[in-house]
């Protein structure tokens, strides 16, 4: 007697290389991305004194995308660039290299807490030169964060973008 054998009928699995996928963003944070953001920090020290070098590094991993941006340099002007962001508490001032401090008041910086730089930093007031000043300290720019949720939806978008052309690049049949 015959016998009837039923069996699906399977093609060769297709696999998705998930590499493929990484490389495809991880060219798109290097070309696009860590420049643009280092543009945006570069705006912002433009007009500075002391010049600030920005670097980027990419973070690239299964379950986690992300770009990191630090200032380097010299690292008298680096700390300079982290009490602008960052903010410093009050503190004391003596005068060390000369008998006294001199300074004007009525001091109006170049940047703003906020979104908010540009221009030149002015004082108009009158001039004083004591030995000791408890300095107030200065509130944070909070540059980095202003630029992070500035650029958010646009770094989103690539991202997404280059994800979606590493898919079509990662399909293996």
């Amino acid at each position: 007697m015959p016998r009837i054998l039923i069996r699906p009928i399977r093609g060769r699995a297709a696999r998705l290389d998930f590499n493929a996928i990484l490389a495809e963003v991880g060219a798109e944070m290097d070309a696009t991305i860590k420049p643009t953001l280092i543009e945006e920090h570069e705006k912002i020290v433009a007009n500075w004194a002391h010049e600030v070098i920005f670097k980027a590094r990419k973070i690239l991993s299964r379950a986690f995308i992300a770009v990191d941006v630090w200032a380097s340099g010299d690292p008298e002007n680096v700390k300079i660039w982290h009490y602008v962001n960052d903010g410093t508490d009050p503190h004391p001032i003596d005068a060390k290299n000369a008998p006294r401090l001199k300074f004007r008041l009525g001091y109006v910086p170049k940047t703003g807490v906020g979104d908010g730089y540009g221009g030149a930093g002015f004082a108009t007031g009158e001039w004083r030169s004591p030995i000791h000043v408890d300095h107030p300290g200065n509130d944070a720019r909070e540059f980095e964060k202003h630029i992070a949720a500035r650029m958010r939806t646009w770094f989103r978008r690539r991202i997404e973008a280059a994800f979606k052309r590493g898919v079509r690049k990662a399909w293996k049949g």
